[in-house]
Formats: structure tokens, C-alpha cells, sequence
């Protein structure tokens, strides 16, 4: 019930992340690319939150050691098993001493490797995402590494498959930040290209680009979040990103919306982005349709399957199964 590391470049276990807990100065992880990372779960029947492998770069290879079925989805490399091509984004199942190798990634930046039953490791905060920055969390709180053995919980055989577009755009949509009004050339941002340098990683984008006058640099350091856009002594911005420090001292002019932080996520260093403003009702609306999307992906892939509920009515318990009405 396992799985045997034989390469990877940057690959780390994560969850859909830690949440409560910024306060103590405890960041929030979680996948880059959250959308994809919970479509893989579903997949598999999983819950969307269980822990999957992000890989990032496309370059990954490991053995299984027993029969298992698998989803891959995110960025697009060439998935194989025993060197035979593979689809992404539906179950694969894969049988003791099978190799699967990930490689050459055509778009995108990162890939999310889902398994039924999902990762086993101990939760750390109540996740079982690796946090890099404070080195805990996920497998040993490191990035996976060959020969590392990474055990499964107990899943079942499903089969699913969705067809998903990349989606792979330039222009990041943003809201207002608190400091926005700090901006002496907003105007001259807007309309900016800024290239993703190669010092970027999970806590953070840094941006290269026009650089941005503002009235001061200085603030008390208060409260960030993922896809806060920060702006540092030297005029240039820095975005926010999974393993983001939970607070910051420099003016946080703007925010990327919660459904363009995963497409920034697969972003990669030289890659050049936009930022458009939008206002914050807008991105509440976008916010809401992505999630009723992915309820009914979540619908769809258990239509076959009844939902079973344990309901307390009057002290007595009673087994409740939910079908769908055309079933």
C-alpha cells in the first residue's frame, strides 16, 4: 500500500491546506493550484481535501508496490506507466511494480498526483501539508526525494474522467488592496508587463517590471494572504503565494482574485503577466460560479454512488442513503 520515490526535481504532500491559524504565525500551504488539486481527488472518490502530491516542473517517477488507481491533473506533461503514454484528469489504475514517470511538461508549472485513500502522513494544525518555510508538515515538512516511501490509506476502484481546457492566460485579475491609495502611478501598473523572476517559489512571486512610486513604503506590518501583491523598497511588487509569512510590512496595494490565484499558480519564472483591476462584488460572483461548478463535478462523479448519512432523531440513530431521483 505504497509507493517507492525514484526521482523528483520538487515535489511536496499537501492538503487543501491550514486554516486557522495565521494568528500564531503558521502559514497556510496547501496546492498552488487548488482547483486541479481537488478535481484529482474527486476523480478517485476521495475527499476533495484528502492529500495529494504536488509536483512541480513535470518531472516525477515512482514505483507502486501494490494495485492502486490514480489521478493526475494540473499542468500538462507526458504522464506513462511502464513507459506506455498515459491520459490525464481520469482514474488510472496501476498495478504492483508499475512506474510511473512524469516528464516534459507542455503548459503549466505544476501537476497534482492524487491516490485513493490517499496520502498517509500525519497531520500537523489539523493538515497534512508541507510547510517548507517552517520545515513541518506533509513527509518529513521537506520536499519528496528519491527513495522516499510514501504509504496510502485505504481507497476504492472508481472510474471517472472530466475533460478539463487548460487554462492558460497572461492577465491576472485583481481587487483593491488596502494601501492602494498609496499608488502614484496606478495607471502605469495597469497596464504593465511583469516577468515572474527565478527567485520565486511557493512563498512568493517576484515580480520584475516598471517600478511603482508610492507616497511611502512604510507601514505597520499587518495581516497578508495568498495573492496578496506587496510593494518592496525598490518600487517593485511581490505576490503572495501559498507558504506566504502571515504578516507583512510593506503596502499591499492589491489582491489576485481566489479564482485567477490558481492559474498565477501555474505560472512559471520567465513567464510574463498583467494585472486587470476588477471591483470586489465581481470577483465574489466569479468566486461563487467556480464553486458551483466544482459541487457539480463533485455530483456528477457520485451520481452511481448513494451517500450514506447517519441521522440522530430523538435519540435514535438511523442510516440515511441519498440517491439522485433519476436513480
Amino acid at each position: 500500500m505504497s509507493m517507492i520515490v525514484k526521482n523528483s526535481f520538487f515535489s511536496t504532500v499537501q492538503d487543501i491546506g491550514r486554516f486557522g491559524f495565521q494568528r500564531y504565525g503558521i502559514p497556510q500551504s496547501g496546492p498552488m493550484d487548488d482547483v486541479s488539486f481537488r478535481i484529482a481527488n474527486l476523480l478517485l472518490g476521495n475527499d476533495k481535501n484528502e492529500g495529494a502530491i504536488e509536483i512541480t516542473s513535470g518531472i516525477f517517477e515512482a514505483v507502486f508496490d501494490d494495485d492502486r488507481t490514480i489521478a493526475i491533473c494540473g499542468g500538462d506533461p507526458i504522464v506513462a506507466i511502464n513507459g506506455h503514454e498515459m491520459k490525464r484528469c481520469r482514474s488510472i489504475d496501476v498495478k504492483n511494480g508499475d512506474i510511473l514517470k512524469l516528464s516534459g511538461m507542455k503548459h503549466g508549472f505544476r501537476t497534482y498526483l492524487a491516490v485513493d485513500g490517499g496520502i498517509k502522513v500525519e497531520k500537523v494544525f489539523k493538515s497534512k501539508s508541507t510547510c517548507l518555510p517552517a520545515k513541518f508538515g506533509g513527509f518529513m515538512g521537506r520536499k519528496l526525494i528519491a527513495g522516499d516511501l510514501i504509504e496510502f490509506g485505504d481507497g476504492k476502484k472508481v472510474e471517472n474522467q472530466i475533460d478539463l481546457t487548460f487554462e492558460e492566460r497572461s492577465k491576472i485579475r485583481i481587487i483593491i488592496g488596502p494601501q492602494w491609495g498609496y499608488l502614484k502611478n496606478a495607471d502605469e501598473f495597469l497596464g504593465a508587463k511583469y516577468e515572474i523572476t527565478s527567485d520565486s517559489d511557493r512563498v512568493g512571486y517576484r515580480l520584475e517590471g516598471p517600478k511603482l512610486d508610492l507616497s511611502t513604503y512604510d507601514i505597520v506590518s499587518e495581516g497578508v494572504t495568498i495573492g496578496t501583491i506587496q510593494v518592496t523598497g525598490n518600487g517593485l511588487p511581490i505576490v503572495m503565494m501559498a507558504d506566504h509569512q502571515t504578516t507583512g510590512g510593506y503596502p499591499k496595494i492589491a489582491n489576485v482574485i481566489s479564482v485567477d490565484v490558481p492559474i498565477l499558480g501555474q505560472k512559471k519564472p520567465g513567464d510574463e503577466i498583467e494585472f486587470q483591476l476588477i471591483d470586489s462584488d465581481a470577483a465574489r460572483a466569479l468566486y461563487i460560479e467556480r464553486e458551483r461548478w466544482l459541487r457539480s463535478v463533485e455530483y456528477d462523479f457520485l451520481k452511481d454512488r448513494p451517500k450514506s448519512y447517519l441521522i440522530k432523531v430523538d435519540g435514535v440513530q438511523f442510516k440515511a442513503e441519498v440517491k439522485r431521483a433519476d436513480g
